[in-house]
């Protein structure tokens, strides 16, 4: 999901809304247009926070597995090819 999705999501509505409070002919629909609009862009706020940490994860995990095999090819590399001393000093850093 891109940013242009989730403002076509989460954001619109959550406009229209704060120009139907805009139009309201009474306080009291005034204040119930802007109950409604807390308690929709709190309900889009957890859903956006929601979706940050389920990709945050996705990419920790991506990370996380090409980590793996970067140390399982380092691992298997053998020390006496000079042209491979720069790998074997990365397996060094990261332990």
């Amino acid at each position: 999901m891109t940013l242009y999705d989730i403002s076509g999501k989460y954001m619109v509505d959550r406009l229209a809304g704060l120009s139907r409070m805009l139009t309201a002919t009474s306080d009291h629909e005034r204040e119930q247009f802007l109950e409604q609009l807390n308690n929709e862009t709190q309900n889009a706020q957890d859903e956006i926070e929601k979706l940050a940490r389920e990709r945050k994860k996705t990419y920790q995990e991506a990370v996380n597995a090409t980590l793996t095999q970067l140390d399982r090819y380092i691992g298997s590399v053998d020390g006496d090819d000079e042209s491979l001393i720069p790998s074997i000093e990365y397996k060094n850093i990261i332990g």
